[in-house]
């Protein structure tokens, strides 16, 4: 009943930010990217933050990977997730600081980025406004990686702020190659933003500044 109910909040979620979804890959990603952008800017999230991630990841089920997730082991795979969660989970009560959590947080956003990315790309591309499909990268050179993690929280944090003119998902470009090539993708990390219509309308390679360039971009689109 409890797994019922939270399909359907967030299925109702989904409906009002203008697209439909049958899984609950969007307020997991919602929820994820919170905890995230906090921690970026040095706040601890708060107990109920952990606790809602927690019952979201505890509520997936192999066959649930089968179905939205790209991998060829669910029950393994969704193991190893939860695993990554609960290693993050205890250091969260340990009181541990700010930038500790956030890099033991970030093998959780990996793990969701790489497993759920494509089925992500694929539902949000129907929505009707504008999308930021950003490829990142988990394998890379230090300074790629710290780039990367720079611009998925500019992203998360310009959703946050504006969750009713855009969507976002974020690719891990080195897991996702079919996609890349489709979106030709030749450095990372690399936002590319789409119009309601799908029409791409810039992209911004290694932006050092990337949530103004959005809000430029999308807050003055009509």
């Amino acid at each position: 009943m409890t797994r019922i109910l939270m399909l359907w909040i967030g299925l109702l979620g989904s409906v009002t930010l203008g697209f439909a979804t049958e899984s609950p890959l969007i307020p997991l990603r919602d929820q994820l990217g919170q905890i995230q952008v906090s921690l970026a800017m040095n706040k601890i999230p708060e107990k109920h933050q952990i606790l809602t991630l927690s019952t979201y990841i505890d509520q997936l089920t192999a066959d649930d990977l089968s179905q939205w997730a790209v991998c060829d082991h669910p029950k393994s795979e969704l193991d190893a997730f939860q695993t990554v969660f609960e290693s993050f989970r205890e250091m969260y009560q340990t009181h541990s600081s700010a930038d500790t959590l956030l890099s033991a947080f970030k093998p959780v956003t990996q793990s969701y980025n790489r497993l759920f990315g494509r089925h992500l790309h694929n539902q949000i591309k129907t929505a009707e406004k504008p999308k930021i499909i950003l490829f990142s990268t988990s394998v890379s050179c230090e300074c790629t990686l710290k780039a990367a993690a720079e611009n998925e929280v500019a992203v998360q944090k310009f959703y946050q702020d504006y969750p009713h003119i855009a969507d976002y998902v974020i690719i891990d470009a080195f897991y996702e190659t079919a996609l890349r090539d489709t979106y030709q993708i030749h450095f990372l990390p690399v936002a590319v933003v789409l119009d309601r219509d799908g029409t791409e309308m810039e992209r911004y390679v290694v932006e050092d500044f990337l949530y103004p360039e959005l809000e430029v971009l999308l807050t003055s689109t009509p």
